[in-house]
Formats: C-alpha cells, structure tokens, sequence
C-alpha cells in the first residue's frame, strides 16, 4: 500500500509541475485533463472551477466530457484535482486556462 500511495504521489506531483496554460488556438494533445478557472474577485475562495477530459482527434472538433463543473475551488486545488483525476484516467497531460472576466485587480 505504501509503495502504490508513494507512486501515486509522485506521480501526481509531476502532473502538477508540468501542468501548462493552453491558449486558443494552440493545438491540443489527444488527450489532457483541462481545468477552467473563473476568477471572482480578489479572494482566490470565490473562484470556481470546472474539470474535463478533453480528446483531440484528427480532423475533428475536440470534445470535452466533463468530469466537475461549477466548484468552489481556486486554481491550484483546481489544478491538483485534476492531476489526481489524470492519473486514475491514464492521462499524461494537466492544461488549464483561467476566465477573469469577475477578476478585480
């Protein structure tokens, strides 16, 4: 159990520091856990956050198959979600993108 718990943190971890911000237009792997991130405000606990698998095939639109939507949860926890959700998935790459259209600065 330890060396399983130990892989899966590592794992993780990794996920985590190689996680990348993806902007339009940018061409997608076949398959990414992506995390969108709405910025509210100031206060990083009003942010939501929505987690998707997102697959990129060939000639076709991608698709995006929702595994959280609406979360009260800022970007790194977002972030972190959804390189323990890649892992269960077999899944190699954490995109996410922020909206800061209710941002203040």
């Amino acid at each position: 159990m330890a060396h399983a718990n130990d892989r899966f943190d590592r794992t993780v971890h990794q996920l985590i520091d190689a996680a990348t911000e993806w902007v339009e237009g940018t061409p997608l792997p076949s398959r990414a856990m992506m995390v969108l991130t709405e910025i509210i405000g100031q206060d990083q606990a009003n942010d939501i956050s929505h987690i998707a698998v997102i697959e990129a095939k060939r000639g076709r639109e991608p698709t995006a198959r929702p595994l959280l939507s609406n979360i009260q949860m800022f970007h790194e926890y977002g972030v972190a979600v959804a390189a323990a959700y890649a892992v269960a998935e077999g899944i190699t790459t954490v995109l996410w993108q922020h909206d800061k259209r209710h941002a203040w600065y």
